[in-house]
């Protein structure tokens, strides 16, 4: 049976008081149930650390997963946005040389599945871009905020005007 690793990250201090952490390890415990996987009991979570700048990766949980997870096992990560929020070319060339080791990585929210065998197959190129570059236009704008407190995001779609 393969071993399978959950990796949990949020970018707020003030999100460790929610569901994000629960939920995030629920779709990874579903997801080895379905699919015959052992889920490790080791964990590796980012709590509070933004994936803007990659931290998590050089210096953060994510970074020391990479080390510790061994080819022919599986990565389990909620979505694309908690792999990486960097440069969706760099996030990209970052998961190929995890997927070129034998890492199969999982994004349970899509179900895409990410390894050596399909990394160069065109569905899941597509899919695993497309969402990349979803994420960065919300990452450019994280330093100044998603916009001021107490606006209803409604108010920030206006037609004829650019969505800030």
């Amino acid at each position: 049976m393969k071993t399978a690793y959950s990796y949990v990250r949020f970018s707020t201090p003030e999100q460790e008081m929610g569901d994000s952490e629960r939920r995030q390890l629920a779709l990874a415990q579903s997801y080895c149930t379905k699919s015959g996987l052992c889920l490790s009991e080791t964990a590796f979570a980012d709590r509070g650390v933004s994936a803007f700048h990659g931290k998590h990766r050089e210096h953060g949980a994510l970074g020391r997963l990479l080390k510790h997870i061994q080819p022919g096992e599986v990565l389990l990560i909620e979505d694309c946005d908690r792999w990486s929020r960097e440069d969706p070319l760099d996030a990209l060339a970052r998961l190929r040389e995890e997927v070129r080791r034998g890492i199969e990585v999982v994004f349970l929210r899509t179900g895409v599945r990410v390894s050596n065998d399909n990394f160069s197959d065109p569905q899941s190129c597509i899919l695993i871009s497309s969402v990349l570059c979803l994420v960065t236009p919300k990452t450019k704008r994280e330093p100044s905020g998603l916009r001021p407190a107490g606006m209803p995001a409604k108010l920030l779609l206006q037609p004829g005007k650019p969505c800030v």
